[in-house]
């Protein structure tokens, strides 16, 4: 159990403790901030989880001028700006690994409907993250319950471990055909986000 569910749990129990009590105007309050909180940190721990999941990627190469490189420019501070959050897809940020990776994920897409719909919660959550921080934390409404949040914050996670596996994988098999990683291909696609960052 993660830290995510162990802070969902926390809250379900504090809100039926209070159920039981008669203190229903207590459980509304918490429960209208508790779930803010929820999603505010959901948006944090996914932000990291995928930037660690970059850093591993980039420190496989076994070179620390991609390494340094990506984890000081491409990677901190710009996980918002790798993905489209207009579209209902993450072919943005697929793309930023070149056309290879992204077709064949793309085609793993087509194939897996827990993978789509893990797309789609996982853009779901960083809108509703990315609506509270823009728009006033407090007057916005938030139409989701802790179940809601909890179901939408186990599908996206299918989604990023899948990624995880096939990006690391991918560099594994790379290394395994062609002795050593491309390197070309990796530095045409860190060009890519410095022209996006820059």
């Amino acid at each position: 159990m993660d830290i995510i569910h162990k802070k969902i749990n926390e809250i379900v129990e504090i809100e039926e403790y209070l159920q039981t009590q008669g203190e229903l105007g207590y459980k509304l309050t918490l429960g209208e901030f508790s779930r803010k909180y929820i999603i505010l940190s959901i948006g944090s721990y996914i932000e990291d989880r995928i930037s660690n999941i970059l850093k591993k990627y980039f420190e496989s190469f076994n070179n620390s001028i991609i390494s340094n490189f990506t984890n000081k420019f491409a990677i901190e501070r710009n996980f918002y700006k790798m993905f489209d959050w207009k579209s209902d897809t993450i072919s943005h940020f697929l793309n930023l690994f070149g056309d290879e990776f992204k077709e064949n994920f793309e085609e793993k897409i087509k194939l897996d409907k827990k993978l789509e719909d893990g797309i789609l919660s996982f853009i779901q959550l960083i809108r509703y993250r990315n609506n509270l921080i823009h728009r006033n934390v407090l007057s916005q409404q938030l139409d989701l319950s802790i179940s809601d949040i909890q179901n939408l914050y186990n599908s996206s996670f299918y989604m990023i471990d899948i990624f995880e596996r096939d990006l690391l994988s991918y560099v594994e098999a790379r290394i395994i055909c062609c002795s050593t990683v491309n390197l070309d291909e990796s530095l045409e696609n860190l060009a890519k986000c410095y022209l996006m960052f820059k």
